[in-house]
């Protein structure tokens, strides 16, 4: 069975055009995390007036320790989890120790 996909959701499904704008970055985690709810992350904060997609890789600190970052794209921010438990990092959390590596997609 195929991927069920729906593509009315973005804007320029497929892009030959190369009008949309891709960069790619280091993002480092927060002093202290706003949770829950995320980090503001914007299209300004990219120097864009868009952003269609945003991929993360997992972000690391070094060691031992990993976060999955999502971007909730309706209230503009990066959510991170724990990876192991799949629970949001609470409130306060000092996670600029992280890194993790994106692409953003837009215009």
């Amino acid at each position: 069975m195929p991927p069920t996909i729906d593509r009315t959701t973005l804007p320029a499904f497929h892009d030959t055009s190369g009008a949309r704008i891709r960069k790619t970055a280091r993002y480092v985690g927060p002093v202290s995390y706003t949770g829950p709810g995320g980090d503001p992350f914007t299209p300004a904060d990219l120097g864009m007036t868009r952003i269609d997609v945003l991929l993360f890789t997992f972000a690391w600190d070094g060691a031992n320790a990993h976060r999955s970052l999502v971007w909730d794209r309706v209230n503009q921010k990066v959510v991170w989890f724990v990876t192991s438990t799949d629970q949001e990092v609470a409130n306060a959390v000092d996670l600029s120790g992280f890194t993790a590596t994106f692409e953003a997609i837009g215009i």
